[in-house]
């Protein structure tokens, strides 16, 4: 509804392709959640041996500042924090802005085409419906983290239709990630798609979903 004031034709739920949801640590209050003060803060209590930090509320633009001010706070140390002024990673470096892959990876790209030169056959397209490589995926296991097949498809390889849910595309990914995994997690391909679809299911409530996504292009 509100795009429609933008555009011509006005898009419908039908264009919709993917959503997204997720929590804030807000303060409790009476009234919408819209009015809830984003300030955050920090609350401490007294356990039992220790004392107890907790964040409540901030935002995404800010968690650097205010991660400076809680260490502050807790460890007493006033010093300027580094983070004021180093790139965030992938940051530095050369832009390589002709290449796809630098986009998603800045500098960090490096790391890509080293696993592209250790196995060639990395270089092929994770599927046809999404931009990734192999590489990347191998890339999310062994360097970022990642430990199930979900963090891989929805919290690594991320765009902006979503994971990619055609059947023969998610099996192949889930073999490669067998292969790759870290920890001994995820072992059978249909639950572990199953709770991908499920985790889908959350971030997207009553969106229809089901379709593979347009070809592996992005535009910003």
């Amino acid at each position: 509804e509100a795009l429609g004031y933008l555009l011509d034709p006005a898009p419908t739920v039908r264009d919709v392709r993917f959503a997204y949801c997720g929590w804030r640590s807000l303060p409790a209050a009476k009234g919408p959640a819209g009015a809830l003060n984003r300030e955050a803060f920090l609350v401490r209590e007294a356990i039992s041996g220790a004392a107890l930090h907790t964040i409540v509320g901030g935002k995404l633009t800010t968690h650097r500042s205010f991660a400076e001010r809680v260490t502050a706070a807790v460890t007493g140390d006033l010093t300027p924090s580094p983070t004021r002024t180093r790139a965030l990673p992938g940051g530095d470096g050369p832009r390589e802005v002709a290449d796809p892959l630098w986009w998603r990876h800045g500098s960090r790209v490096q790391r890509v085409r080293e696993l592209c030169r250790e196995r060639p056959q990395w270089r092929a397209p994770l599927c046809p419906h999404r931009p990734f490589l192999a590489a990347e995926l191998v890339l999310a296991l062994r360097d970022e983290g990642a430990a199930t097949f979900a963090d891989v498809l929805l919290r690594r390889l991320v765009h902006s239709a979503g994971p990619c849910r055609e059947s023969a595309c998610l099996r192949s990914a889930h073999t490669l990630f067998l292969q790759e995994r870290r920890w001994p997690v995820d072992d059978d391909a249909d639950l572990a798609i199953a709770a991908l679809h499920d985790e889908l299911q959350q971030l997207c409530g009553a969106l229809a979903l089901g379709q593979p996504g347009p070809p592996a292009v992005e535009t910003t």
